[in-house]
């Protein structure tokens, strides 16, 4: 008898594997690195029974599973921009696809740090002296000075 469902049990189960597509992963992973920002994108799978993407966030080091780590996207679409992160911190990321049946592909894993902008040119910096006054400011996340003395204007980076 315990043959017989054993035998009946592996005839199940081979016939669900070569009937069943398990999802595919996620095509051409990657990410754009922000200020106080990541933006990431994929292209999912080309699948009937696909229903979304999971992706999880770490600090440190690549999420392993579906629950190690912090789940930011869950949902059908391409991209995601996960904000409100800290600058010169890399973070790794870990997409898993899913179908209906939630049934997972293996991860696709990758990582990413979020950096300040700075701009390239500045135009029409404008400043108002009065005899030999400093201005400072900030542009982007570059500190200057500006002095004045006589007809010579002197530009200081912090």
């Amino acid at each position: 008898m315990k043959i017989f469902l054993i035998l009946i049990y592996l005839l199940l189960i081979g016939c669900k594997s070569e009937e069943y597509e398990f999802p595919k992963t996620i095509e051409n992973f990657s990410i754009v690195s922000k200020d106080y920002s990541l933006a990431l994108s994929w292209g999912n799978p080309q699948q009937e029974n696909f229903a979304g993407v999971k992706i999880l966030r770490k600090e440190k080091s690549t999420p392993l599973s579906t629950t190690d780590g912090t789940v930011v996207y869950f949902s059908n679409g391409t991209s995601y921009v996960d904000s409100q992160l800290e600058n010169d911190v890399e973070y790794f990321y870990t997409a898993y696809s899913y179908d209906f049946d939630q049934n997972r592909s293996s991860g696709k894993s990758l990582s990413g740090t979020p950096t300040a902008t700075i701009p390239e040119n500045v135009m029409n910096l404008q400043a108002t002296f009065s005899n030999n006054i400093i201005y400072s400011g900030i542009i982007g996340m570059q500190s200057y000075s500006l002095l004045k003395l006589k007809s010579i204007l002197f530009l200081f980076l912090a």
